[in-house]
C-alpha cells in the first residue's frame, strides 16, 4: 500500500494513525447519522420507486477499483435527470454520507482526492501527467477541491486542470490539521442549504 504523504516523502506518524483511526470513527458516525439516513430513505422511497442506494466502480488506492456507496438522486424512468428530492441532496452533499461505509472498510478515507470512474480517469490523464500521484492515498468522502467549489462532473480541461492542482497541493501540505480544517468546511457547507431562507 503506497499511501505516501507526498511523491518521495515518507507518512508521519500522526498521520499514519489518523488513518488508522478513520474506520473507527467512520463507524461511529455512521451510528450518529443512522436517524439521518433513515429519514432520507424514506424521502426517497416517498418520491418515487427504485433503490435507495446504488454501488458505481470508482479508482481508489494505487488505482485499485473499488465499489462506492451513494444515495440515489437519478430519476428512475432512465432520463438521467436529478429527481427533486436527488437535487437537494446533491446541492446539501448528503448523497454521501453512505460512503462512511467505504470508510468503515478501509477504502477510502473523510478527506483525500474524490474517486473518479475509469473512465474519467483516461480524461483526467490526458490533462495532466501528474494525474495518478492523487492515487498514492486514499480517495475521501471531500477534498480540497471540493470546498474550493470544484465539484461535480465537469468535462471543462481547466476546471479538470484545477481539480488536479488541488489534489496536487493537498498531498503537498497533508496534515491532520489541514483535513480538519477541510472537515469543518464542508460541514459548513451541508448546513448552508438548511439556512438558506
Amino acid at each position: 500500500m503506497t499511501d505516501t504523504l507526498a511523491v518521495g516523502q515518507p507518512q508521519t506518524r500522526s498521520i499514519l494513525l489518523w488513518t488508522k483511526i478513520q474506520p473507527g470513527l467512520a463507524a461511529f458516525l455512521l451510528i450518529l447519522t443512522t436517524p439521518l439516513m433513515l429519514m432520507i430513505a424514506i424521502g426517497l422511497k416517498a418520491s418515487g420507486s427504485g433503490p435507495v442506494l446504488f454501488r458505481q466502480a470508482r479508482t481508489g488506492l494505487d488505482g485499485r477499483p473499488f465499489m462506492i456507496f451513494k444515495f440515489r438522486t437519478l430519476k428512475t424512468d432512465g432520463s438521467g435527470q436529478c429527481s427533486r428530492f436527488g437535487r437537494f441532496l446533491r446541492c446539501s452533499s448528503l448523497d454521501e454520507l453512505p460512503q462512511l461505509w467505504n470508510v468503515m472498510r478501509g477504502e477510502m478515507a473523510l478527506v483525500g482526492p474524490r474517486p473518479h470512474m475509469a473512465a474519467d480517469d483516461v480524461r483526467y490523464l490526458v490533462v495532466s501527467e501528474h494525474y495518478t500521484r492523487r492515487q498514492s492515498v486514499l480517495p475521501g468522502m471531500t477534498g480540497l477541491a471540493q470546498i474550493r467549489g470544484l465539484r461535480g462532473p465537469t468535462t471543462d480541461e481547466n476546471a479538470m486542470a484545477r481539480r488536479i492542482d488541488c489534489d496536487l497541493d493537498y498531498l503537498a501540505r497533508r496534515s491532520i490539521l489541514l483535513d480538519l480544517r477541510i472537515l469543518v468546511a464542508t460541514i459548513r457547507t451541508v448546513l448552508q442549504p438548511f439556512g438558506q431562507k
